[in-house]
């Protein structure tokens, strides 16, 4: 995953420069299918893709963050951590910096 955080990092920022300024936004997670060998991948029971890499996805993929276990965002505020994916999701949008 460390090979593709460049990418991550370079996507995110291009689809911030089309940011739709909504008012309204969420937040969701959806799989990336995957059938390969490595350590992150997630398996979820009665799925349709139930092989692949979890991603936390903002509105229309305004940002994304890959899941990466328990370890994907520290959880600095005590709300566990969902919340903290919605919070650091949200960060980098325009009206927050």
């Amino acid at each position: 995953m460390a090979k593709l955080r460049p990418l991550f990092n370079h996507l995110n920022e291009r689809f911030l420069t089309h940011f739709p300024n909504e008012q309204h936004l969420s937040i969701d997670e959806c799989m990336v299918p995957y059938f390969g060998h490595l350590g992150c991948k997630q398996f979820i029971k009665g799925k349709p893709v139930r092989f692949g890499y979890k991603v936390w996805c903002l509105n229309t993929l305004i940002q994304f963050e890959s899941y990466r276990g328990e370890g994907t965002v520290s959880d600095e505020y005590g709300i566990g951590m969902k919340g903290a994916v919605v919070l650091d999701l949200i960060s980098e949008l325009p009206e927050n910096k």
